[in-house]
């Protein structure tokens, strides 16, 4: 599966877009930062299988709402960490699509976060939407990309 977003508080040029894609397949993980044509690749670390660490989630439905042109179950995702810390988090599902989420919605301390999602294809989309593009650097880590592109950005003294 593939997220983008937009963190443009402060950030240097060209940091201010990033692609997030997950390849559970490859165990890979990739940042992609389309303003420097440049990405890091970090593995996905094997979850231990300890039981404990999984969180517990309760499922209730709580009845029918459209949003936008889909007829939605507004589900409540009650989960409780192992540490005991305790939260919601809201999903309105698409019969239409399955169950698919079209909105989720997770209200904590600092404050609530809502994901509406537009434009939604129903259609496979092609593999190489989920690789980092031809022609990126590639970077071993955030740390090595921010210093070379750091180092870039500085005058070059004579």
């Amino acid at each position: 599966a593939a997220a983008g977003g937009s963190h443009a508080a402060a950030m240097p040029p060209g940091f201010d877009k990033v692609i997030n894609i997950m390849r559970p397949d490859n165990k890979m993980a990739y940042m992609i930062y389309p303003g420097l044509q440049s990405y890091c690749e970090m593995p996905i670390p094997e979850p231990k299988g300890e039981k404990s660490e999984v969180p517990k989630v309760d499922r209730k439905v709580e009845g029918i709402e459209k949003v936008s042109t889909y007829t939605c179950e507004k589900v409540r995702n009650s989960f409780t960490m192992p540490d005991g810390t305790r939260g919601d988090i809201f999903t309105w599902e698409a019969k239409e699509l399955k169950g698919l989420p079209v909105k989720m919605e997770m209200v904590g301390p600092d404050g609530k976060v809502t994901m509406l999602f537009k434009d939604i294809k129903t259609t496979t989309p092609p593999e190489s939407l989920f690789e980092p593009p031809a022609g990126f650097t590639k970077y071993a880590s955030m740390q090595e990309m921010m210093m070379k592109v750091m180092m870039k950005m500085m005058p070059q003294g004579r």
